[in-house]
């Protein structure tokens, strides 16, 4: 990756899977990941951390994935997000998707397929948000 390691936040309220995913990222996507295990605690480190990828479980106690989500969009407009859920259904895509989700996953996550979408992403990502930053740092002073 051209701009350095992918930066990862995982939100997701089992902590085992968190776990899991935040060492299968450090060890295949040499990430650096940062967990919360609420929505609320995600959005905080949206800000704190800048991630340039979100992975949020799509139904957590208090702030749902969906909710989070559009934390994301209105605080990090362009960071890629990956919603995941252990329900397979074609409503539960349908809804991540149109709340502007980058990815929709099914739990259990196959890992190769996990680690390849977060590096497409985090590089989508990085080309989306590329050229507003030059455009900020090579304004008139």
């Amino acid at each position: 990756m051209a701009e350095g390691f992918p930066r990862v936040l995982v939100v997701d309220d089992e902590p085992d899977l968190a776990e899991y995913i935040k060492a299968l990222l450090e060890k295949r996507a040499s990430a650096q990941v940062h967990v919360e295990h609420d929505g609320a605690g995600g959005v905080c480190a949206v800000r704190a951390f800048a991630p340039d990828l979100v992975i949020t479980d799509i139904e957590m106690p208090g702030m749902s994935g969906l909710q989070m989500l559009e934390a994301v969009r209105r605080d990090a407009p362009g960071t890629p997000v990956i919603v995941v859920s252990a329900h397979a259904s074609v409503d539960y895509a349908l809804c991540a998707l149109r709340a502007h989700a980058d990815e929709f996953l099914t739990k259990p996550l196959d890992s190769a397929t996990l680690v390849a979408t977060v590096l497409r992403l985090t590089e989508e990502g990085r080309r989306r948000r590329g050229p507003a930053e030059a455009k900020e740092t090579s304004a008139p002073r």
